[in-house]
């Protein structure tokens, strides 16, 4: 996931670090939610959250599917965009989990 998440951060000037991880997880089905994300990356959810936002504001690159009201938890899908940005920044580590 660190190859793909740099990949994708030298695609693209809008994503910062947290943002990259994020969206390579959810690439390569590693993580779907919030919570798990969070957890995996050693950081609060409150960030996580953040970082879930303003990936889901136009050009958005993540859907949030569902969410917990209580909990806040977001349970998440790539949007064609951003399917087509992990395309573009690496197109064979979509098809090779892990790297």
């Amino acid at each position: 996931m660190p190859v793909l998440a740099e990949a994708l951060q030298a695609a693209s000037s809008r994503l910062d670090a947290l943002d990259a991880l994020i969206l390579a997880a959810v690439a390569l089905d590693l993580a779907l939610d919030s919570r798990t994300l969070a957890k995996a990356f050693g950081t609060g959810h409150a960030l996580v959250l953040r970082a879930i936002m303003g990936m889901s504001a136009e050009p958005a690159l993540l859907a949030i599917a569902q969410r917990d009201a209580r909990t806040q938890r977001c349970f998440l899908a790539l949007t064609p965009a951003g399917e087509a940005l992990v395309a573009a920044a690496r197109p064979d580590a979509v098809q090779q989990p892990g790297l």
